[in-house]
């Protein structure tokens, strides 16, 4: 339902904008009401139907990409894809966007490009040097994957010149949990039974002009996750992407980062504001981020950690874990206990997606535009495809905007 009224929104607001001009029109909407420069991914059609090519001799190749001015902008083809009767190819590009506002872009598939290479990384052919890279690089940050484990084994901030880890980080731990569904009497999880490995499944997917992702499929038990890590251009956060697909019970899975941080403070999201917390290892709630700051040879830095549905963690001195699942019995009440031969519903079974975004910073985490940032990492832009008409709108507009930076837009009454 939400859904359909969004479309109808936005549908409505398109009526009234110029989409004219070179290519198809794609316009991208920002929800939020403060510009911002964001990593936009889209499918579009290539062919309208299958009408367009109904031989299916036609494969597409390149992409152009320009703004309402005509001006080029970098785009990367992520996948492509054909469902029977046309291709989708995915791309994605840098949108820079007017606050709380819209702006139009063109889309066009020159007929003379080259077809579709066989072999793809990003925007390059895959060969052996750019996919043997698991280094990842862009003016602020650098961070390296190790090809055997798939954790990340290096998170550098080049802008203060620190190294953020002390070991090795986005480490997925399974942890025993035999408590019941609401962990009555339990105040953290210490005990570790495993770690989840990649065993050298670890790979560079992408590497373009606007981003590049190194993807590691990591096992332990009867489970997988698959994380994509993506660092885009001109980027000051790096994303993880987590597909898990869980079959154990009892257990609890963690996602920890230990930090080269002296005298760590522990900052939490909570509605409408946050809280700092103690560094004991206690089982915590937060919402969409929570930061660790601390020192590093004398200089003030931290780590925030944004998140787009999961809402616990722990911090114990320097490190951080993140609580991604548990598997007790579902409505299982202490002090009942599970019965042999009994066939029990255990929770955070099958497959679930989440998306994760480190940012590291200078100075305390109020510097470093954490709580906008974890607003765009959970309401992300609207990307809507349509025909072009004349409108009395420009081609870009902003149409409410707040400030100072520490201002965020939450209720509008009905006036």
């Amino acid at each position: 339902i939400a859904d359909e009224i969004q479309e109808t929104a936005l549908a409505a607001l398109a009526s009234h904008i110029d989409t004219r001009g070179p290519g198809r029109p794609l316009l991208v909407f920002n929800p939020h009401p403060w510009p911002q420069v964001v990593p936009v991914e889209t499918a579009i059609p290539v062919t309208q139907s299958w009408h367009d090519d109904w031989s299916g001799k036609y494969r597409p190749g390149a992409i152009d990409l320009v703004d309402g001015r005509g001006r080029a902008v970098p785009c990367q083809t992520a996948a492509l894809e054909h469902d029977g009767g046309r291709y989708w190819m995915y791309v994605c590009f840098q949108a820079d966007l007017p606050a709380l506002g819209y702006r139009c872009y063109h889309v066009s598939f020159p007929e003379d490009a080259p077809t579709w290479p066989s072999t793809w990384v990003g925007d390059s052919l895959a060969t052996g040097q750019v996919s043997s890279s698991l280094t990842l690089e862009n003016e602020h940050l650098r961070l390296a994957i190790d090809p055997q484990s798939g954790w990340l084994a290096s998170l550098y901030d080049k802008g203060q010149d620190v190294e953020l880890l002390r070991g090795p980080g986005g480490v997925p731990l399974a942890l025993d949990d035999p408590s019941d569904t609401w962990s009555h009497d339990v105040v953290s999880y210490d005990d570790e039974v495993g770690r989840f490995h990649a065993q050298g499944d670890v790979s560079l997917v992408e590497r373009g002009p606007v981003r590049q992702i190194v993807r590691a499929c990591l096992h332990w038990g009867s489970s997988q996750i698959v994380i994509d890590y993506t660092l885009c251009a001109g980027d000051k956060q790096v994303y993880l992407d987590l597909d898990v697909d869980w079959h154990e019970q009892l257990t609890m899975l963690k996602l920890a980062f230990p930090l080269a941080l002296g005298a760590p403070q522990v900052t939490a999201s909570i509605p409408y504001g946050s809280i700092r917390r103690a560094c004991d290892g206690g089982e915590e709630p937060c919402q969409d981020w929570v930061d660790v700051t601390g020192q590093i040879d004398g200089v003030t830095a931290g780590l925030a950690a944004l998140n787009d549905c999961k809402y616990s963690y722990d911090a114990r001195g320097g490190e951080l874990r993140l609580s991604i699942l548990r598997s007790p019995v579902y409505a299982f009440h202490s002090p009942r206990q599970i019965e042999p031969g009994v066939l029990y519903n255990y929770t955070d079974q099958g497959p679930q997606s989440l998306r994760l975004a480190l940012v590291p910073h200078a100075g305390e985490w109020t510097e470093a535009d954490v709580v906008r940032r974890a607003q765009a990492l959970n309401v992300p832009p609207m990307v809507c495809e349509l025909d072009a008409h004349p409108g009395p709108w420009p081609a870009s507009a902003s149409l409410a905007s707040c400030a100072p930076e520490n201002i965020v837009l939450t209720v509008i009454k009905l006036s």
